[in-house]
């Protein structure tokens, strides 16, 4: 006999869900949302800056510093000037640094604001994000 058609998923609705999830994993209108997501090009950005080791290195050491890092990221990071500011630039396009090239005197400090915005922008993804509980084996 042949197999039953298998039914098509429906399909996912782009409009993001914010809000702090209720007692029963669900969010619901009446609950106080947090900051509005941002647009998924820009989640996708700060994910993308946070995605290499280099980068996280970067971050650390200028968050470890507490003070602008000048000239010396490339010796504590490790890698060709070239390469490093290659992460630096794209850090700074994702808005988690400030800081311009200029050489040997570059200066580069985290951007404490933006890093608190980010953080929360990111949580507020993660929890409106529900995993599988299905019970049938289909994961």
């Amino acid at each position: 006999a042949p197999a039953p058609p298998v039914e098509a998923p429906a399909p996912l609705d782009p409009t993001p869900v914010v809000g702090p999830r209720s007692a029963a994993g669900s969010f619901s209108m009446t609950d106080s949302p947090p900051a509005t997501l941002p647009d998924d090009a820009t989640l996708a950005t700060w994910a993308k800056a946070l995605s290499h080791p280099a980068r996280i290195a970067i971050l650390r050491t200028l968050g470890a510093r507490g003070s602008c890092v000048c000239g010396e990221v490339v010796e504590v990071v490790g890698l060709a000037q070239s390469t490093v500011s290659q992460h630096l630039k794209v850090l700074r396009e994702a808005g988690l640094i400030s800081g311009t090239p200029d050489g040997q005197r570059s200066c580069y400090c985290l951007k404490a604001g933006a890093l608190a915005s980010i953080s929360a922008s990111l949580g507020a993804f993660f929890e409106g994000l529900s995993s599988c509980s299905c019970d049938d084996g289909c994961c």
